[in-house]
């Protein structure tokens, strides 16, 4: 069901710890880059307006994230999470409209989760709903601070936790569900009284319920989906999730596939029923493959067409007309 949500997405880093020139939200992944993956598992969720805040490589950014409901701001300096979103804020509604703040990064999140959490926020009236996951190593995260019968307390970032707040095994995702005008007045309060002299959107949390908010945090099933994208070896561990997901997907839908583990099938790519994938097979881009077919094993198809019925031979590689011109 498409509602009222309006989306922030945090998307001006550059991402330091890959070692790139380019924006980490365009870098790409099992068929499409961070940035139209989270988009993507978004208007799963039912929801239709979005606002990217960019910086490093802005019209980069905007060309890969432009469609139908986005629109953007310019975060110039990157003053921290809080200030992203105080750059967003003249997007933003003014009322009891939920706003669903996110990160760019985060690949693995499925439709289910935001909605899941959109569901909670409503459900309990809240003016703020932490996304949260239990982890048994809670290391570089902010925790989740609460009071002896539960209620939240705050968000404490890791660099600026004590011995005990370390302790804590729940952590914050960085995706939040905010009633609008909670929102716009905790953002007023802000400021950067911290480690890294930033401007935390973590902080709202504690400013809110100073204010006697009514503040939740809600766990998810699938601390996995949490994963962020900081490194390349995230990078691979997330196209790995991902590339298993769509696999399931087609082998639940009548696809033969005979060795999964040295199987690449991209998000976009079509497979009819009865049709058989042999080992080491890669498919990409918007392949199409029909209906009793079998694609032979070290087969490598991007962008093109196999009809039904038709027998790829082994070691295979077909490219479109147009991919090879690029």
């Amino acid at each position: 069901m498409i509602d009222s949500t309006v989306s922030v997405i945090l998307a001006a880093g550059l991402g330091t710890r890959m070692r790139s020139r380019q924006a980490k939200v365009l870098h790409g992944i099992a068929g499409y880059s961070l940035i139209e993956w989270v988009l993507r598992a978004l208007r799963g969720g039912g929801i239709a307006q979005h606002v990217v805040v960019v910086g490093h490589q802005a019209d980069l950014v905007q060309k890969v994230a432009a469609g139908p409901g986005v629109r953007f701001v310019m975060q110039e300096q990157q003053n921290g999470t809080g200030h992203a979103v105080q750059c967003a804020e003249p997007r933003l509604p003014l009322g009891d409209e939920p706003v669903l703040v996110t990160v760019g990064d985060a690949p693995l999140v499925r439709a289910a989760t935001y909605q899941m959490l959109l569901d909670y926020h409503r459900q309990h009236a809240a003016d703020a709903t932490i996304l949260t996951a239990n982890l048994a190593d809670p290391s570089g995260y902010g925790r989740i601070v609460r009071s002896s019968g539960g209620a939240v307390l705050g968000i404490v970032e890791h660099r600026d936790a004590s011995p005990a707040e370390l302790r804590i095994g729940e952590i914050n995702s960085g995706i939040y569900a905010f009633r609008a005008a909670a929102l716009r007045s905790a953002l007023g309060s802000l400021g950067n009284q911290n480690a890294q002299g930033e401007t935390y959107l973590t902080d709202t949390i504690a400013i809110l319920v100073r204010q006697g908010a009514t503040v939740h945090g809600i766990p998810t099933d699938d601390p996995d989906e949490l994963l962020g994208i900081n490194t390349r070896e995230q990078l691979a561990q997330a196209g790995a999730v991902l590339i298993r997901r769509k696999l399931s997907a087609l082998m639940d839908a009548g696809v033969t596939i005979e060795s999964p583990g040295s199987t690449w099938i991209e998000e976009r790519v079509e497979i009819g029923v009865d049709t058989v994938i042999e080992p080491f097979v890669h498919l990409a881009g918007t392949t199409s493959i029909g209906e009793g077919c079998r694609i032979g094993a070290g087969s490598v198809l991007h962008d093109v067409r196999v009809d039904d019925g038709t027998a790829i031979p082994p070691m295979t590689r077909r490219v479109s007309r147009l991919q090879e011109e690029d």
